[in-house]
Order: structure tokens, then sequence, then C-alpha cells
């Protein structure tokens, strides 16, 4: 083993392993040789699939994954494993609020000032569109991230979205801000033109209430929205990890509602918390003010709403992104619950995974001129006598912090004493770079996506497709040791000095 992994090794680096141009012609090998398979997991007992989108060839050939087949439809390829387009997910009640109580001609204005019932439902059809794009915010809602629910988004992407004419992505907001029965429907917050873009939020009647699935009826709307997800496929065909991805896809079985609820009532019996350290519970149909600390509980029920929402009109595209996350990729395994997603099986035996060891701080000891190498939460914890699990926990955020909450952390005085080098580089480029406190994780996340694109990269070479999740992979249990491999490779060859563990 110890004689093939430096051929390999050696290969790699005669190949020209890191360079960003021969990873163009590997997306384009992996493209051509892909062929889409039907989930019929993702699917099963799924009402909302629309019938007329599972008649797909199971077999499909580099032609179809390019947009190049029979009617140039390169949404067909995908439509029964991806995300279906005439199916959006929508705020529960919006439709009966819009349809009830918003004045016609508001809804007149949206599609031109044309008075047809045909246009009336293409317009109200619109309005659910740009509601769709706020689905994610019922996630972070409930997992804590984003509290306030607000999500920003780019005028140009609306214009195109929900285009008719340039005013109609206006229109549809300006109907939208309506005083409803139960409140405006979405809230506006401000923005500076040229400087960031306009942040919305569903209203308060609506906001953390739940979505349920829309099939689109007027053949414009759904246009619209199939073309939005073709351009969304399109970006990720040019990424190693979104194609590495949907190649990924075929192999996997996703647990059924029964075994995820099997496993839930098994891990709260053995007092299970999340990364975060919340404790797993259910939630038995009492409200959030049931709850003395609610902020330390997560539960049972609100991750199968979230896991229903990623996987029952198929799977999410998967989605680079911008400079803020370094590129890191976004799907439904991402975003899906830790606890369910290991539920997920490889030729009907559990999904296996291997994460960096304290990946984030010994990248910041690569990229600030840091003095450890493999740098372990252990090692704070020993110096600092408190327990492992407080450390880990905190170096989820502790780079991500303005300097005011990185002096506070539990952590601060472990890195002032024996890293004061780095943490003053750290600190010094908060305070000057335009970006402030977030130029730390653009820095970090964009290394962290450095090297799993390597490494998955070198993986498809050997016919080996893997889940991603950040600075963790999913895979088969018997590419374990080569996952293993490569992981340590390409972070030694990239100078971080961290081991990957299954």
């Amino acid at each position: 083993m110890l004689k093939e992994s430096r051929r390999v090794k050696g290969n790699n680096q005669k190949k020209g392993k890191l360079n960003s141009n021969n990873r163009s012609s590997r997306i384009n090998k992996l493209t051509n040789k892909s062929s889409i398979y039907i989930i019929n997991n993702v699917i099963e007992n799924d009402d909302v699939i629309n019938s007329e989108l599972t008649e797909t060839p199971v077999n499909m050939g580099a032609d179809d994954l390019c947009g190049k087949n029979e009617g140039n439809d390169i949404y067909a390829g995908f439509a029964t494993m991806l995300k279906n387009p005439n199916v959006i997910m929508i705020p529960n009640k919006a439709k009966r609020s819009i349809m009830k109580y918003l004045p016609k001609p508001l809804l007149d204005k949206i599609h031109g000032g044309t008075k047809t019932i045909k246009n009336r439902q293409a317009a109200l059809e619109l309005c659910l569109l740009f509601l769709c794009q706020l689905s994610s915010t019922y996630r972070n809602i409930k997992n804590g991230s984003n509290p306030d629910g607000w999500k920003t988004l780019r005028a140009e992407y609306l214009r195109q979205l929900l285009w008719i004419d340039d005013k109609t992505y206006q229109n549809v907001i300006k109907a939208l801000e309506y005083s409803y029965q139960n409140g405006k429907i979405i809230e506006c917050g401000h923005h500076v033109i040229g400087v960031h873009s306009r942040k919305y939020r569903l209203g308060l009647g609506y906001r953390g209430k739940g979505f349920e699935p829309y099939h689109l009826t007027t053949d414009k709307v759904k246009d619209l929205s199939k073309k939005s997800c073709e351009r969304k496929i399109r970006l990720a065909e040019n990424n190693i990890i979104c194609v590495n991805l949907i190649e990924f896809y075929k192999t996997i079985v996703l647990p059924t509602e029964k075994e995820i609820e099997e496993e839930a009532s098994r891990l709260i019996k053995v007092g299970y918390r999340n990364k975060k350290g919340k404790i797993l519970i259910y939630r038995n149909k009492k409200g959030d003010g049931y709850f003395k600390d609610i902020d330390k509980f997560c539960f049972v029920e609100d991750a199968m709403k979230i896991f229903n929402y990623l996987t029952k009109n198929g799977l999410l595209i998967p989605r680079p992104g911008n400079d803020k996350s370094g590129g890191r990729i976004v799907d439904s395994l991402v975003l899906m619950p830790s606890w369910i997603r290991k539920l997920i099986k490889i030729s009907g035996q559990p999904i296996a995974e291997a994460d960096y060891s304290c990946l984030h701080p010994n990248i910041a000891m690569t990229l600030y001129g840091g003095n450890s190498k493999c740098l372990k939460h252990e090692d704070l914890a020993k110096d600092l006598e408190i327990d492992r699990q407080t450390v880990k926990v905190e170096h989820l955020s502790f780079f991500n912090k303005n300097v005011h909450q990185m002096k506070i952390s539990p952590l601060f005085q472990y890195y002032q004493k024996h890293e004061s080098g780095m943490l003053n580089a750290i600190i010094a480029e908060k305070q000057k770079s335009e970006h402030k406190h977030k130029i730390t994780s653009r820095r970090l996340f964009a290394k962290e996506v450095q090297i799993m694109t390597e490494v998955i990269s070198r993986l498809n070479e050997e016919a080996i497709f893997v889940g991603y999740v950040f600075d963790a992979l999913l895979f088969d249990l018997v590419h374990a040791e080569k996952v293993k491999e490569v992981m340590d490779e390409v972070a030694s060859e990239l100078g971080v000095f961290t081991v990957a563990k299954i």
C-alpha cells in the first residue's frame, strides 16, 4: 500500500493536479461520461411529483446532460432525480390570502394590466414563485442560524426569474406587501444602491409557519420556473463537486419516515445532542412558548419537515456559493439534519463518512503563520482545562467572530498565549479589510473548498463518487481506505497539517 501510495502521488504531481486548467478538462471528461439514473426512493409515495415528468429514460448520455437532447431540454435528464420545476414550495395560507384579499387591479398590473382569468392566474403564480425563493428561510429559522428570516435577493435575479416585462418583479413585490388580513405577506429591508441588494422576509403571520407544495398550472410561469432550474444546472455543470454529486445521487437510498422516527426515539433515549450541543426531543404539538430554554433543544418534527422539504420534490440542484462562502456547495445533503443524513444507505449498507480533524484552526495556522502543526481540539481542552466538546463547538465560530467576540471566547486565552503572531495577524486583517471580521471566514472557506475540490477530483478519476458536507465526505465503506489516503495527501500538498478520520 505504501508503494502504491507513492506511485499515485508521483503520478498526481506529474499530471499537475493542482492546476485549474486540468480541473476544467476533468469536469468535461466527467460530464461526458455521465448518465442520469432515477432515484426511486426520493419520489416514492410522493403525490407531489408531476406524472408527465416521470417518463424520463433511465440511461441518458452526454448530450442529454449538456442540454443537447431532443427539444434542447436540458432539464429532462434530471426531472425524476432533481427538483421538479413544476412544483414549488409556498408559505402556508399565502395562496388563499392572495386570492381572497388582494385587490384585482394589483393582480392585473403584474401581468401588464390585461384583465383575463388566465393572466390573473399567471399573476398569482408569479407571486407564489417569488415566495418560493424564501422557502429556505423556514429551515434557517428552525435551526437558529437565521431566526429573523431575512434573505437577500438581487434585483437582476428577480427580474429574470419573474420576467413578463421590466416592472413585473416590482409589481409582484407591491402585491405581496399589501396589507392582508394576516398582515403583509413579505417585508422588505432597506438597501443601498450599488452596495448591497435588498433583503426580504415573510411577514409575521407567515414566518416560520411552514411551507406546502404547489403545482404550477400556467405555461408562462412553468416556463420561468423551468428556465431558472436550467440556469442552476448549467452552473452546476461547471463545478467539479457539483458534477460529482449528481453522479453520487444515483447510488444512495434515503431513509423512510419510519426509519427516521425509529432513529429519533433511539437517539432521545441515549441523550443525543447535535454538534451545537442542542438536545433532540419531540415537540409533541407544543409551541415555542412552552419551552423555557428553547435554544437548548432541536426538535424531531422540525427535522422531519426539513427532510421532506429537501427530498419530497426531488433533490435540490447542487449550487456553488459566492465569495462570502468561499464557494462552498449547497445541496439537500448539506442542508439535511446530520442525524437523518447518517441514515442514508449505499448498496444496502450504512453510509460511511470521513472528515478532517480540526480543519479550520489548521487552515488558519497555514494562512496566518501559526506555529503549531496538526492542532487538535484536545490540545486546547487540556491547556484551558475545559471539556473537548466545548472547544469543538466554540471552534465552529471562533475565527468567524468580530474582534470583541473573539476576546470573550474561552479559546482566546489559548491563542493569545501560544499563537500570538497568528492571532494578531487575524485581528489586524479583520480591522483593515473591507469585509471587516468576515474576511477570515471567507479565506478559511475558500481554502477548505480548494482542498475538497482537489480531493473529489482525484477520487472521481478512480470512479469513486462521494457526498459532500463542507469538510466531510460521504461514501461507500469499501472506499474508506482510498478516501482517507487521498484526503491526507491533498491536505499535506496544500500545506494544511491535519488528517482525515473515518
